[in-house]
């Protein structure tokens, strides 16, 4: 006999069983777990045995198969193949898990009080389909026939039941007995008097289950105390003995989606939104995504991975500003299995940074650090890199700004080729020409955090043409951080250069008119000092020096030099403490640990600082920085106070540009707009300043 449900030979079945679910009791097919074997995508398998099943449990099953493959609806389980031969009959659908076992792996009570109220509004949305749209009725509404996919949404199955809605009442199980309606057991063959009873009477029943656990018998209904209390009105009307009483599916929806009722909460409506969100204009989608991320911890995770996650990227493909859309796209990823990160997270920030906007560039190169470990080192080199460096000769000096500072994370996972030609380019002519001073600053910073990762054999020459012209930037923050970095990267210098170069370096800053420039140039230079004398009383670890200056492996630092960490830190951060008491925890810190390696030293270097974009005015001691509205940034303030080199190595450009402790006569100058700051802030590097002299205007 030709079978109408054989499609291929058994030999070409495209998925494999890999586990199989505890029958449900009444079911007429079992559930499965497999995967296709071309794509290795999760599906579900509905496995009819032909051996041990009976020839109406058949029936039922090709009945499911059959409504599956009319049926398409959100809310009902999606088909996607199936399989006959002469031992089973396979219906292969979207992955799905059984609700009741679901349910119990969730323990959030928060979270199920907002998830579970959206879950049950799509069981009754698809009902409400069958019965108004497709004039059917499911007839087997309990929590057996509800399934959970991936995404955590709730959909209908178990259609084998399904008949015309004012169809007799079809002969059932007798373990199912306990599900029918009153109405139903007095009379199993009489008419319908109210078409949409039967299925409201099952969607009390589902109600009763996903709070109470499997029903026993009808009389179990009664019992409603765990049942919400704004849900309890109507589920009431649902298990009314007379069928007349209980209400359509159009007007459970209806009643309970009224404010302050039962589908009236905070992650439906998100959800909802979510749903329409290419009918919504864009400024509402706009503001919608900013408010998204304290929403976030309500979402169940799958929810928000599956779901928010893919909604988020239809938003962008409909033209909305990435800028609001990174902070809630990144932190949901954030938990994500490796596998889907790479398959949705990565090829969705590599299209984020082809973006023109400035905004949505700089969101994602302040929040680097969550997502640049978890991108191949390929698709960071041939692809995100060549995006990455426009970021240097942005005419925005913010975008510059926290480009410089994203390469402490991306440099470590480049190619040399990518660093000694493009990296290396950048920072240098940066340091050099670039009218900021904080990008000045933040330049030599960079360098000196990202020393390790240079190759040995044009290292020693790289920091120091770098730090050496620092120490004659006119911005004295430059000078300090200069400075600083020839202290932390000391292991990196051979002993000719330190005493033919570095030394005579310094010696000229012990007169410079800032204080901190002298003081932190001094406790270097007695640091290179004692390095000196150490060779000089035993001229055997001199070869050894040599040997680390050359190598790619991160040694030892002196302790006299592990002040420096720290004292850029206190030089900089405006949360810092005391200077004193920064230091005297770091000499305690010495005693306690002894030396710091250079990449441990590294390791603790800051993440970029947070400050914020909104438009307004900041003094730069005589001359102010006005960010008007075309700007358009924003950012959280955030700067952590750690041991190390915190968020205050960083100076920031809403910092102070220009300093000069004697020139107080500055400050009465008229204020001058971003747009004039290129001629303001060009200074001829011409050497350290002189005590008592100010800095040339």
């Amino acid at each position: 006999m030709w079978n109408f449900f054989s499609r291929e030979s058994p030999k070409l079945f495209s998925y494999d069983i890999i586990e199989t679910f505890p029958l449900i009791p009444g079911s007429y097919c079992n559930l499965c777990k497999g995967i296709s074997k071309a794509e290795k995508e999760v599906v579900s398998i509905f496995s009819f045995d032909k051996k041990t099943g009976n020839s109406e449990e058949y029936e039922l099953t090709k009945r499911f198969l059959r409504r599956l493959k009319t049926l398409r609806h959100p809310g009902i389980v999606t088909f996607l193949d199936s399989f006959e031969n002469e031992d089973h009959l396979y219906i292969v659908t979207e992955y799905v898990e059984p609700l009741l076992p679901y349910l119990e792996k969730s323990k959030d009570t928060e979270v199920n009080a907002l998830y579970i109220p959206w879950g049950i509004m799509n069981i009754v949305r698809a009902v409400s389909f069958l019965n108004e749209d497709g004039k059917l009725r499911h007839n087997n509404l309990s929590a057996t026939a509800v399934f959970v996919t991936e995404a955590g949404v709730w959909k209908l199955a178990d259609l084998g039941y399904v008949t015309e809605l004012n169809a007799l009442y079809p002969t059932k199980d007798s373990y199912t007995h306990k599900y029918d309606p009153p109405e139903i057991v007095k009379s199993r063959s009489g008419p319908i008097s109210s078409p949409w009873a039967i299925d409201s009477w099952g969607l009390g029943i589902l109600v009763w289950e996903v709070y109470n656990g499997k029903i026993v018998e009808a009389q179990n209904l009664k019992k409603i105390n765990n049942v919400p209390s704004n849900l309890k009105p109507i589920y009431c009307e649902m298990v009314a003995a007379k069928a007349e009483k209980r209400p359509s599916t159009i007007s459970i929806l209806k009643r309970c989606s009224q404010h302050g009722e039962y589908f009236s909460n905070v992650l439906i409506k998100t959800l909802s939104f979510l749903e329409e969100i290419h009918l919504k204009a864009k400024e509402d989608v706009n503001i919608f995504f900013k408010d998204l991320m304290p929403l976030l911890e309500k979402i169940p995770k799958n929810v928000a991975q599956h779901l928010v996650l893919q909604q988020i990227i239809r938003a962008y493909e409909f033209g909305n500003e990435g800028s609001y859309l990174v902070p809630p796209f990144l932190k949901i990823s954030e938990s994500m299995e490796e596998t889907q990160y790479q398959k949705t997270v990565v090829p969705f920030i590599v299209k984020l940074f082809m973006s023109n906007d400035r905004a949505t560039r700089s969101n994602l190169l302040q929040n680097l650090e969550q997502y640049i470990d978890k991108l191949p080192t390929s698709v960071i080199n041939d692809t995100l890199f060549p995006l990455l460096v426009n970021g240097f000769i942005d005419a925005n000096p913010r975008i510059r700004e926290q480009t410089v500072k994203a390469m402490v994370d991306v440099v470590p996972k480049l190619s040399r080729k990518n660093i000694d030609d493009e990296v290396l380019r950048h920072l240098a002519r940066l340091q050099s020409k670039d009218e900021h001073g904080g990008i000045r600053t933040n330049t030599t910073v960079c360098l000196g955090k990202i020393a390790h990762c240079l190759h040995p054999s044009n290292r020693s020459a790289v920091l120091m043409s770098a730090f050496l012209r620092s120490l004659l930037d006119p911005f004295p923050p430059v000078r300090n951080a200069g400075i600083l970095a020839l202290a932390v990267c000391q292991q990196y210098f051979s002993l000719q250069d330190v005493g033919k170069k570095i030394l005579p370096a310094l010696c000229v800053l012990t007169l410079d008119p800032e204080l901190s420039v002298r003081e932190n140039t001094f406790r270097t230079i007695k640091g290179y000092l004692g390095k000196l004398e150490k060779v000089s009383e035993n001229p055997s670890l001199k070869e050894e020096m040599e040997k680390e200056a050359l190598s790619s492996k991160a040694y030892v630092v002196g302790t006299w030099a592990e002040w420096a960490v720290t004292a850029i830190a206190s030089k900089f951060s405006a949360k810092m403490g005391d200077t004193k008491a920064t230091n005297q925890d770091m000499a305690s810190k010495e005693s306690a640990t002894g030396s710091l390696s250079s990449r441990d030293i590294h390791n603790q270097l800051p993440d970029v600082e947070k400050t914020p974009f909104a438009s307004e005015e900041r003094i730069v001691y005589s001359e102010s920085i006005i960010y008007d509205d075309k700007t358009n940034f924003e950012e959280p303030s955030s700067l952590e106070e750690e041991s190390g080199w915190d968020d205050g190595t960083w100076l920031s450009l809403s910092d102070n540009e220009e300093t000069n402790s004697s020139n107080t006569d500055d400050n009465r100058k008229p204020k001058t707009s971003f747009r004039s700051t290129e001629d303001n802030h060009k200074r001829p590097c011409s050497g350290p300043m002189k005590l008592g002299t100010k800095i040339p205007r």
